[in-house]
């Protein structure tokens, strides 16, 4: 599976397929599923949603008294 960038305010954060694809023991048998859906959003949705396959690498701090959003890297 290949890597996928997202930029975002000019920085690039690369999930791979270890952070994206979510496998599922149950029993004896194992699933792989895709960590990452579309979604249909009207014209004019400017925001990004990320979920915990993004979060998971890139740890998230919500700073509500400046309304913004960090992601840390591991540079």
């Amino acid at each position: 599976m290949p890597d996928i960038t997202f930029t975002i305010d000019d920085l690039e954060y690369v999930l791979y397929s270890s952070d994206y694809v979510v496998k599922i023991d149950q029993g004896d048998s194992s699933q792989c599923l895709m960590g990452i859906m579309s979604m249909a959003v009207p014209d004019g949705f400017d925001y990004i949603i990320v979920g915990d396959v993004f979060m998971r690498p890139y740890p998230t701090h919500f700073d509500r008294n400046n309304n913004t959003v960090s992601f840390y890297t591991k540079n």
